[in-house]
């Protein structure tokens, strides 16, 4: 009995592991397929859109430039007519080694080869395909857009940016490395973001070296990457289509 009673401890365990383990799948699978659904749902019955939504399209040079266009949606959610608009530019902290967002002891871990260069230029900005005033500010890592028509709360529009990237050489979020003859650019917050109204006030912090200070609101993407062959993309979301031109 002494040695029966430890193998039944043990199998009743192991059913209740699987059993457990099943309700998580389960429970995992019913929560991607809500993320589907909800994702769908990109208007509502009246035709507005229910969130803000970024459309990318841009064209890489095969070394560590890009050129770009984004379609922004912008949806009023607040109780606050905008006539001004605010984008946090990230990839411009690399415009100067002058206020970096690291400690002096990793600087050699981010740059390996010395300090390298990278930002976000904004080449155009229109609204309803109107020109808008474009002025940046904090060292170029703020872009504010002067509205021609204010948005009203519950309201939505279109704004379209135009920008050029620089990749800089930099083990980080944003930046390009070369494994043996490998090329591999890793894109994390390099385009135009809004920033976030809350408590009568944009949030318009800047990179830091301590946490994770990237904030925005909940967003749909459609992003396009056109890339010269031998190259793979890497992304998160559905890939909707791909095809290839030439050799």
């Amino acid at each position: 009995m002494k040695k029966v009673l430890p193998i039944v401890v043990l199998l009743i365990a192991a059913f209740m592991l699987t059993f457990l383990l099943s309700g998580v799948n389960s429970s995992r699978e019913g929560f991607q397929q809500d993320i589907v659904k909800g994702s769908a749902k990109r208007r509502d019955d009246t035709g507005k859109p229910v969130r803000n939504k970024y459309s990318i399209n841009t064209r890489f040079d095969g070394e560590n430039n890009f050129q770009a266009d984004m379609d922004f949606v912008y949806v009023n959610e607040t109780d606050e007519s905008h006539d001004e608009l605010f984008f946090h530019l990230y990839p411009n902290v690399f415009r100067s080694s002058e206020r970096l967002p690291f400690l002096k002891k990793d600087l050699d871990k981010v740059f390996p080869d010395g300090f390298s260069t990278g930002g976000l230029d904004i080449t155009e900005a229109t609204q309803e395909g109107n020109k808008v005033d474009a002025s940046l500010s904090d060292d170029g890592q703020i872009l504010k857009l002067s509205l021609k028509e204010p948005v009203k709360p519950g309201g939505f529009t279109s704004i379209c940016i135009k920008f050029n990237l620089t990749v800089p050489r930099a083990n980080y979020r944003l930046g390009y490395r070369f494994f043996g003859d490998k090329l591999t650019l890793s894109l994390g917050h390099w385009y135009p973001i809004l920033a976030v109204y809350e408590d009568g006030n944009w949030c318009l912090d800047r990179l830091y070296a301590f946490g994770d200070p990237i904030y925005s609101d909940v967003a749909d993407y459609a992003v396009s990457f056109d890339v010269p062959h031998g190259f793979t993309v890497a992304a998160s979301g559905a890939l909707k289509d791909h095809k290839c031109q030439g050799n």
